[in-house]
C-alpha cells in the first residue's frame, strides 16, 4: 500500500456513535468506534480480501470522549477492515503510533488468521536500527497483518 493516507472513498459516511467500541452492525451500515486518547487522526481501512488492498481508506474525524467514530452506510456482516492511526513517536512516553503498521481492532470479534511476523514487519519499530525500539519502522505491513471482521451478533 502507498505510504500516503488520505481519505478516499465514495461511501456515504456519517458521525455514528461512541459506543459501543468495535464494529457494529446497525440498519444503516456499520458503526466504527475505537479509543484512542493520544491519536491525531485515525483512518479506517476496508478490504475485500485477507489479503488485498484496501478498497476505502476511510478518515475518521468524528470524536468523542477520546473515542473516534463514524457510521459507514450500507456495509454488511463479513465486511474486512483494519486501522491507521498518527500521532506521536515517543516510546519514553508510552506513545509508539506509527502510520505504516496496520491495526486490528481491539475490539474485534473475529479476525481472518494468525499473524506471522514475516520480515519482523510487525512491531512499530525497527529492529535493525542501533537506537532499537526507539526509531520507527517505515515498512508498511499491510500486506502481512490478519484483518477484523465485523460480524452480525444480534439474536434471531
Amino acid at each position: 500500500m502507498a505510504h500516503e493516507l488520505r481519505h478516499t472513498t465514495r461511501k456515504k459516511i456519517s458521525h455514528g456513535a461512541y459506543h459501543p467500541l468495535g464494529a457494529t452492525l446497525c440498519k444503516d451500515g456499520v458503526n466504527f468506534a475505537i479509543y484512542s486518547k493520544h491519536a491525531r487522526e485515525v483512518f479506517l481501512l476496508l478490504f475485500d480480501t485477507p489479503d488485498g488492498e484496501p478498497t476505502d481508506v476511510i478518515r475518521i474525524e468524528t470524536r468523542t470522549k477520546y473515542v473516534w467514530h463514524a457510521l459507514v452506510h450500507d456495509l454488511r456482516a463479513g465486511q474486512l477492515y483494519g486501522y491507521k492511526i498518527q500521532g506521536d513517536y515517543h516510546p519514553a512516553w508510552g506513545l509508539r503510533f506509527n502510520e505504516y503498521k496496520l491495526l486490528l481492532d481491539p475490539h474485534a470479534k473475529a479476525v481472518t488468521g494468525k499473524f506471522a511476523n514475516k520480515d519482523n514487519l510487525l512491531p512499530p519499530y525497527d529492529p535493525e536500527s542501533p537506537g532499537r525500539d526507539l526509531t520507527p519502522d517505515l515498512r508498511d505491513n499491510t500486506g502481512i497483518v490478519p484483518r477484523s471482521i465485523v460480524i452480525d451478533d444480534t439474536l434471531p
